[in-house]
């Protein structure tokens, strides 16, 4: 495994860009699903390499309302087969990010609304990820707050389990225990159409170390889970 990261302010606060690459040993099975486990090594281990570029811009419209946005892309290959020279496995993306809050502001009541696309090139089609969530927070008090989430994903992904017809709405109803700058946990329930869905959101803070629990349950694809998990290593 070989990780490289680079990142530039060119506006300390408001505007960051960051390369990230890798090389790392992974495995696919026959309908293309990635395990980056680096003791799992078998005769589908190959090398994979990214790269990933991406810039983001976060500044106020108002005293109370912020934006962001960020544009990104990525390039991902496998190494070829020793019996092949073509480049089937080579792959590039790239994801538009745009996104509103007032969180800034005193009220007890908070929003956010967000817009996201994914697009990955493969064999020459375009597969596409949209979605859409709306997020809104009302405080109860200094340390409780309630919170509800609602995201509309529309899928053109050929080769996944489901297309538009079976992609349903999903909703989130939870708590955020904040007792102090250190500390907060945030716990939701809801429905992704028939099924139950789940979020997680935990940090804890001390002088020289974080403790961070994450869960969250997404419509994805294996090429980007394997990205952000790669992204995810330099937070560890």
């Amino acid at each position: 495994l070989l990780d490289f990261l680079a990142s530039y302010q060119h506006s300390p606060g408001k505007w960051i860009s960051s390369l990230r690459a890798s090389n790392q040993l992974t495995n696919r099975d026959v309908n293309g699903r990635q395990n980056t486990n680096p003791d799992f090594d078998d005769d589908n281990t190959e090398e994979l390499r990214t790269i990933a570029i991406d810039t983001s811009i976060t500044d106020r419209l108002t005293d109370t309302i912020q934006y962001r946005s960020s544009l990104g892309g990525d390039y991902t290959s496998f190494d070829d087969d020793d019996d092949s020279s073509e480049d089937d496995d080579d792959s590039m993306g790239y994801n538009l990010l745009v996104e509103l809050d007032n969180f800034r502001s005193p009220n007890d009541f908070n929003w956010s609304a967000r817009a996201d696309r994914q697009v990955t090139n493969e064999d020459d089609d375009d597969l596409y990820i949209d979605t859409y969530n709306a997020f809104l927070n009302y405080r109860l008090n200094r340390i409780w707050s309630t919170f509800y989430d609602f995201t509309h994903t529309e899928v053109d992904y050929d080769d996944s389990d489901f297309d538009d017809s079976d992609v349903d709405d999903a909703w989130l109803l939870g708590v955020i225990w904040q007792p102090n700058s250190r500390t907060s946990v945030s716990v939701g329930a809801g429905r992704r159409g028939d099924d139950e869905n789940y979020s997680l959101d935990a940090v804890h803070t001390r002088q020289n170390l974080s403790f961070l629990a994450t869960y969250t349950e997404d419509i994805t694809t294996a090429r980007e889970d394997t990205l952000n998990q790669q992204e995810s290593d330099f937070l560890a």
